[in-house]
């Protein structure tokens, strides 16, 4: 392909509001145009490198026996209705009307298209398992589109679905999808975590999140060295063991603290060891307060407290709530606390003695409390994790990191195939509700958030399994006809052998050449200059330059095609 004739409007600046690196350089790389906040046209460089993670994911879906499908992208209300997601699922949906004012759904999902395809179909047992799925854009209406491709309004994704006659049918197709992801990402050669995660208001009780390593990320994960597993921050248990320390045979005692209503104000000015203080964080939840302890120098972990709870809505506690139940905002403590209120203490409060806490009295808290002074304490994992924790038994101490979501597998069990009428005769010729599994893959995130992981000094560089071309020969004088005929007979010797090729034929300055080489970021550049006489060019791959001979490109590299 002669660049020439290829569109790529690189730039020579950063654009007005990006943040992310990969927002930043596929536009001045001229991968993508934005053409409205989270909306964005695939230029052709972005084009090519999609294709490339596209087919990676078909051979690996198509290993598992799953059945290539294109479902459609406006889809009508009532299935949506029947499921229970049309008012459920909230402000993301994109909902439209047609000129007989009837209603549909810009696509963010197909759960309830893939069950509606199959009923009539798989009406017996000898029809199970299917599985299907399809590549194909998605529309969700972001409040606050961001990062470019990470966050954005539309954007292309793998989504599969996958209908069973049993729990076990559907748990071997689902641990076939999970390695299938893994072997995407290994081909990929991305640095991920998977995650077991939260199936929330998609349903059922077993689901994977597949996790890239970025510090763009939203997602905080922990995870110990040398395994593939890791905790979102939200549910990561903390196994610590904890040394129960030791009383020191004092009373409890009031202390006048006036207007101290935070832990550092108690540090400064009273001298607390912050070691001893436990602090008390108040929650509405489900409509009723909950008072919540750990150690003061602790954060609250709250998705582990509603947990426990077992409540569905947390949120924190107004002050009026809190005086409605007879206490005082910033002096709150587990002391005089009517048994009308729920207290939670996290697990590490078990192991206190001695420790300070709100009196439940304006300007005043008390010392030397001990565990034995709580009128039947309950306690919790409630805290958040911290790098160093234990997460496991292994002991070993978990790190911290930041990461992008590009995948997440679902065992949906029964949520869409009950509610929208997916039956079967069994063996023992008894109707039965069919089981469903989902799956989905952020194909144009993968792109964002490959540039985000392998990117070096803000430039992109692409390895060999997703470049746009798999060399970009960069004649820097292509009018001269030794170089130009040079150049035309690499390229017809790397064609022959199954190569893609970028041919920079244009006339330009030989400054602007490299610069533009190196936004686009091809895996192998090969830079043609004087030496060409003498076969020497030079090649950049992963932003290491050497000069080398052409014979040995041509020799070597080619037989690894």
């Amino acid at each position: 392909m002669n660049q020439s004739k290829m569109f790529i409007p690189t730039q020579k600046y950063n654009p007005k509001g990006a943040q992310a690196i990969s927002h930043i350089m596929m536009i001045r790389a001229g991968y993508i145009h934005q053409n409205a906040a989270g909306i964005y046209t695939y230029l052709p460089l972005a084009t090519k490198v999609l294709q490339k993670i596209e087919t990676i994911i078909r051979q690996e879906i198509d290993k598992i026996g799953a059945n290539e499908v294109r479902m459609p992208f406006l889809q009508p209300s009532d299935i949506w209705e029947k499921s229970g997601r049309w008012n459920d699922y909230g402000a993301e949906l994109f909902r439209v009307s047609d000129c007989h004012k009837r209603e549909f759904a810009l696509a963010p999902t197909h759960e309830e298209v893939a069950t509606d395809m199959v009923i009539g179909y798989l009406n017996s047992y000898k029809k199970y398992p299917l599985n299907i799925y399809q590549i194909q854009t998605k529309m969700r209406d972001e409040k606050r589109p961001r990062f470019g491709l990470l966050r954005g309004r539309e954007f292309t994704m793998f989504d599969g679905y996958s209908f069973h006659e049993s729990n076990d049918s559907l748990m071997n197709t689902y641990r076939e999808y999970y390695q299938a992801y893994t072997d995407i990402l290994k081909r990929l050669k991305l640095e991920y975590k998977i995650v077991k995660a939260d199936n929330g208001s998609m349903g059922g009780n077993i689901s994977h999140e597949f996790i890239v390593l970025s510090d763009i990320g939203e997602d905080t994960i922990c995870f110990e060295d040398n395994t593939e597993f890791a905790y979102n921050i939200e549910v990561a248990p903390v196994l610590n063991k904890y040394t129960m320390q030791v009383q020191s045979g004092e009373m409890i005692s009031t202390v006048y603290t006036p207007n101290m209503k935070n832990i550092k104000q108690l540090e400064t000015q009273m001298n607390f060891n912050i070691n001893k203080m436990i602090k008390c964080v108040a929650y509405n939840i489900d409509g009723k307060l909950v008072m919540a302890f750990i150690k003061a120098d602790r954060d609250m972990q709250e998705t582990k407290l509603l947990r426990f709870i077992k409540g569905k809505e947390i949120k924190l506690a107004s002050e009026q709530l809190i005086l409605d139940n007879n206490l005082i905002p910033g002096f709150l403590g587990p002391i005089g606390v009517g048994d009308q209120i729920q207290l939670v203490f996290d697990q590490e409060i078990e192991y206190m003695a001695d420790f300070i806490c709100g009196a439940n009295t304006l300007d005043n808290h008390l010392i030397n409390v001990n565990n034995q002074d709580l009128l039947n304490p309950i306690y919790a994992d409630i805290r958040q994790v911290e790098a160093g924790d234990c997460i496991s038994e292994s002991g070993l101490p978990v790190k911290l990191r930041k990461g992008i979501e590009i995948g997440h597998t679902f065992a949906l069990g029964d949520k869409y195939t009950n509610s929208l009428g997916l039956k079967f005769i069994n063996k023992e010729q008894e109707n039965k509700v069919a089981l469903m599994g989902s799956y989905g893959i952020g194909v144009s995130r993968i792109l964002s958030a490959y540039i985000e992981q392998k990117h070096q000094d803000g430039k992109i560089v692409f390895g060999k399994e997703i470049s746009p071309f798999d060399y970009h020969l960069i004649p820097l004088d292509f009018e001269s006809e030794g170089q130009k005929s040079f150049t035309l007979k690499i390229e017809k010797q790397l064609l022959e052998n199954g190569f893609t090729v970028l041919v920079d034929d244009r006339d330009r300055r030989v400054g602007e050449k490299l610069s533009e080489a190196e936004l686009i970021g091809c895996n192998n550049q090969i830079i043609i200059g004087r030496d060409f006489e003498d076969n020497i060019v030079e090649k950049m791959t992963y932003g290491q330059k050497t000069k080398i001979n052409i014979n040995d490109i041509l020799g070597r590299e080619l037989c690894k095609k």
